[in-house]
């Protein structure tokens, strides 16, 4: 079964879905920061500084845009636990172009951007319009890529043990005890019909 996922046994050629490029193709063109960005509130510069945090705090918010009137574009950034007094003018911050990803963005490079930063604005055309924290890493089309990685490492892994230990030979370097342990793993997933290769079931 490993083989036939990998290798057509009868056309002979390599299945679509099972290198690392197609993973990623699938990424970089369908699934993008668009997926799990955030609409961007925004507060003025002149609003009042403890109102706007009162409102972050109801919304679940931590950064709010800031902008000069409504028709304005977001400048700079207010951060909700700062905002305690005065107005919003003094607790703005600019946003720097490292700090801002196209919505375009594939998902895998947002996982880069948020290695290093707790959140990124995204750009709408020119215009910034969402944003990305790290708790929005928790959303399922994240879960969907760490999964497929997951899945396409497991099939990469089985693929390379058997290359290495053909004919079950790789049973000979474990112990009784890990074994039996990987035997009993490997039926409960056949009896959720989630198994894969195991060189070892028709003895």
């Amino acid at each position: 079964m490993g083989y036939e996922l990998w290798t057509s046994r009868i056309a002979g050629y390599r299945r679509k879905g099972t290198r690392a490029s197609d993973l990623r193709k699938l990424f970089d063109d369908g699934i993008t920061a668009r997926a799990i960005q955030e609409p961007l509130r925004a507060c003025l510069y002149s609003d009042d500084a403890l109102l706007v945090g009162e409102e972050l705090r109801r919304l679940d918010f931590d950064i709010a845009g800031i902008k000069r009137d409504e028709d304005s574009r977001v400048e700079g950034f207010v951060r909700r636990a700062d905002l305690v007094t005065g107005l919003c003018t003094q607790y703005a911050n600019s946003i720097s172009p490292l700090d801002l990803i196209a919505e375009s963005t594939p998902l895998i490079k947002v996982l880069d951007v948020l290695r290093d930063k707790k959140h990124a604005f995204v750009l709408a055309g020119d215009e910034i319009a969402g944003i990305i924290t790290r708790a929005d890493l928790q959303k399922p089309p994240v879960r969907i890529l760490l999964f497929g990685l997951i899945s396409l490492f497991e099939m990469h892994l089985t693929f390379q043990i058997n290359e290495r230990y053909p004919d079950e030979s790789w049973m000979g370097v474990l112990s009784e005890r890990r074994l039996q342990t990987a035997k009993g793993l490997w039926e409960q997933r056949k009896g959720r019909n989630e198994e894969i290769d195991w060189y070892g079931s028709q003895s």
